[in-house]
């Protein structure tokens, strides 16, 4: 009978880390993560390895003169492997972890684009308990309250309708007054880039990133809007580090209107789950794409979020044909500009077995697109570093240095590389007008690193 049991726990164990393997395997970015990280794909292999080592000790005990001693081990070493995997789909899902967190306000730019040429503006945040809120908004010169239907733990109230160059003021039930300014798009266009603030991992500088928020949000800056390009916490699905980073995000993002694209740290195994109901949640309708690609339009500056994560493995043929799609409808003269996380083009280095730098398959995948259609601008992370590279009349951006363990210094140059530093913190200040862009690199403390213009 013991024999039995214990063979049984020993099919039992296998089958539990094989569908363990398999349910990993088929989460968002876990491609990625073993197509980059050989280091992943070799704990990936001993967990295979073991998880055959009950059925090993089943046969050894078959030829065994001491069966005994190995049915001891037959059924410790399958209660391990049948924990293993409870554990695992537990922590990954954010069962052992703090869950529901209240937060302050955050406008989020949406792709919906208003009778004034202006995107709308959602305003997200969470409670702890389900709640019924109402928000009070408008300018000096109207003021509306809309109340939600019925009571949720997350709250979304979309601002359609915008006008150009207008102040507007919103508040939460009777809390505090906040507002943000709408932009002018026939004057100019400013904003804020910054990427891999990596909230939660061992090195990060939140102090910095705390810091550089402040430079942003300073009224006299004038930012309308402020672009974060992902890997905004080492791990999506930990639910506290993206309490940690809205609580260091607060006050910036309740003032500026900022959008977001997908880092492979943000959407990692179920990550993605979190990403989209902090950042692009269902309730905010997307005029065309889907909530990790999608298009906005300020004026005649128009903008694609693309989702470009780990490396090409998540640039979709649906994806490229909507790409295709929305550059051929742009007119040729007016600005086009990318944003995602994975870069195309960069300088660096050979990190465990990757080369963090020019990726053949994101460019050979989606440049010959932006080429074709003379996108003007694009703006990328992932690379701890800054950079400015330009290849075939586009320029291309690295802003990856918003708070994460910088890069090592880079021992390949890249032959598009214009301007290139390492080691520092940092974010990009966009100015666009109708016929030139200025692009300016500053560090934390606002000061200027670099800059470089680019004519229309």
């Amino acid at each position: 009978m013991k024999t039995k049991i214990a063979v049984v726990l020993a099919i039992l164990s296998f089958l539990s880390m094989m569908s363990l393997v398999g349910w990993v395997f088929s989460l968002h970015g876990a491609r990625g993560l073993f197509h980059v990280e050989y280091i992943s794909r070799l704990a990936m292999m001993i967990l295979i390895i073991i998880s055959i080592v009950p059925l090993l000790l089943v046969i050894i005990r078959k030829v065994s003169r001491k069966p005994d001693r190995f049915q001891v081990w037959i059924i410790v070493s399958s209660f391990v492997l049948l924990v293993i995997p409870i554990f695992t789909f537990g922590y990954l899902n954010g069962y052992f972890l703090q869950s529901a967190f209240d937060s302050t306000p955050r406008l989020t730019v949406t792709s919906g684009t208003g009778a004034h040429g202006i995107p709308d503006v959602a305003i997200i945040f969470e409670s702890k308990s389900p709640y019924r809120h109402s928000l009070t908004w408008g300018t000096q010169a109207f003021v509306t309250t809309i109340t939600e239907e019925r009571s949720n733990t997350r709250h979304v109230f979309v601002l359609s309708d915008l006008e150009p160059g207008t102040e507007y003021r919103y508040r939460i039930d009777n809390g505090s007054d906040f507002r943000f300014t709408t932009p002018d798009p026939a004057l100019s266009l400013r904003f804020a880039v910054g990427s891999d603030s990596h909230f939660g991992a061992g090195g990060s500088r939140p102090d910095l990133v705390r810091k550089m928020l402040n430079q942003i949000m300073i009224p006299q800056n004038k930012y309308d809007y402020f672009f974060i390009l992902g890997d905004i916490v080492e791990y999506g699905f930990v639910n506290n580090q993206w309490q940690e980073a809205f609580k260091a995000f607060s006050e910036t993002l309740s003032s500026i209107p900022a959008k977001f694209s997908a880092g492979n740290h943000d959407t990692l195994f179920t990550g993605i789950r979190s990403y989209r109901q902090y950042l692009h949640p269902p309730e905010v309708e997307i005029d065309s794409g889907n909530f990790l690609w999608h298009r906005f339009d300020v004026g005649d500056i128009h903008f694609i979020i693309l989702n470009v994560e780990w490396s090409a493995e998540s640039i979709t043929e649906a994806q490229l044909k909507w790409l295709e799609n929305e550059l051929q409808n742009i007119p040729k003269n007016d600005w086009t500009i990318v944003l995602n996380h994975g870069f195309y083009y960069a300088s660096g280095s050979t990190i465990r077995g990757w080369n963090w730098f020019d990726n053949p398959e994101t460019i050979n995948r989606i440049t010959p697109l932006l080429e074709k259609y003379d996108v003007d601008i694009v703006f990328s992370g992932h690379a701890h570093q800054m950079e400015i590279l330009e290849k075939a009349g586009i320029t291309y951006v690295i802003t990856g240095a918003f708070g994460g363990v910088p890069d090592d210094t880079r021992t390949y140059i890249s032959p598009a590389s214009l301007w290139y530093t390492s080691g520092k913190y940092g974010y990009v200040d966009v100015t666009i007008e109708p016929d030139i862009a200025k692009i300016i690199f500053r560090d934390p403390d606002g000061l200027e690193i670099n800059s470089y213009n680019i004519q229309k």
